[in-house]
This record gives structure tokens, C-alpha cells and sequence, in this order.
């Protein structure tokens, strides 16, 4: 038993727990005996390599004994994660987001389930109203080409007063960006 302990401890093995199940054998009587029989180890580089690996065990409908199935896999799934973004206090419609569902929420007795009920609307009307705004990156390259594209037409020709003053509309929404930019 100590050199197969050893041995394990040598190679860095890890043990991959068993979902759900703490023992792989019980003896099928009224007062039963469990007993964990079986185990799957693995080493670091299998984890690195297969991160979402993990025992399945089977039922057990005649057997004493319970199999099992590893199931391998590299993606590990992420939770979905709030994140408050800074630069959304200063874009248009955040106040109205939050207001419109921090008024509407349920109301409750108690004033702590009151409050959590308030944040919970206010994150989950945040979470849809963010996925609708443009990534930042992305309108800033979008500012910088329209402002190359009329640099360009202004070596071709005068620009007309419309053109000059959409550049400098676009000159200003850009500062805007990527004061945002800063501040996240």
C-alpha cells in the first residue's frame, strides 16, 4: 500500500473525484457496507490539456459493484459573469435602463429581499442593454477609417460644408470613445 502511495506521489498524479458518488461498492444488505474501491488519477498535463475531463458514474441496477465512465473533454464551461463597465454611466439610455427597472421590480415587505430583488432587475436589464451596445474597439476603427476616407476625398477635392462638418462631428464622437476607452 505505501508504494503504490509513493508511486503515485512520484509521477504528481492527481485524483479526478467521482460526480456525484463518494463510494464505487456497497454489499447488498439492509445495513450496507460502502466502500470506494476504484479510482482515476491523472497528471498535471492531462489536466492542462484536457481540463473538462471528469468520472461519470453508471447506475448500479444489478451489480454491488458501480461502473463509471470518464468523459474527456477541453472546454470548461465559464459561468456567466456580470461585469459593470465604468463608461457606461456616460452613455445615452444607461440612467433610463436602470431607472425604468430599479421603479419596476417587485415590491416586497422586507426590505432586504426589496433591495436584492431591485439589483437583480437592474444587473439583468444591464446585461441586455450592454450586449446591444457596439464594442468600443470597434467604433473607434470605424471613426479613424471615416476620418482617413475623408482626408483621402479632401486630397481629391474640397470638401463641402456637410463633409466638414460631419469630420468634425466624427473628430468629436472619436475624443468621446476614446475618452471612454481611458476611463475603462
Amino acid at each position: 500500500m505505501n508504494l503504490f502511495n509513493e508511486l503515485i506521489s512520484n509521477l504528481d498524479l492527481v485524483e479526478i473525484h467521482f460526480s456525484g458518488r463518494s463510494f464505487t461498492w456497497r454489499h447488498m444488505q439492509a445495513d450496507p457496507l460502502l466502500v470506494k474501491l476504484d479510482w482515476v488519477f491523472t497528471s498535471n498535463s492531462w489536466t492542462s490539456a484536457f481540463p473538462a475531463t471528469f468520472v461519470q458514474p453508471l447506475s448500479r441496477p444489478i451489480s454491488d459493484h458501480i461502473s463509471f465512465v470518464l468523459q474527456i473533454g477541453i472546454n470548461v464551461p465559464r459561468p456567466s459573469m456580470f461585469r459593470f463597465e465604468n463608461f457606461w454611466i456616460q452613455h445615452p439610455g444607461f440612467l433610463e435602463t436602470v431607472s425604468l427597472q430599479w421603479h419596476n421590480s417587485p415590491f416586497f415587505g422586507n426590505a432586504a429581499k426589496n433591495l436584492s430583488s431591485r439589483l437583480k432587475h437592474a444587473r439583468d436589464s444591464l446585461k441586455l442593454w450592454s450586449k446591444n451596445l457596439s464594442s468600443l474597439s470597434k467604433l473607434i476603427y470605424n471613426c479613424k477609417w471615416v476620418l482617413l476616407l475623408l482626408d483621402g476625398l479632401e486630397d481629391q477635392q474640397n470638401l463641402s460644408r456637410m463633409e466638414r462638418n460631419f469630420r468634425i462631428l466624427v473628430k468629436r464622437h472619436s475624443s468621446e470613445l476614446l475618452e471612454s476607452k481611458r476611463i475603462y
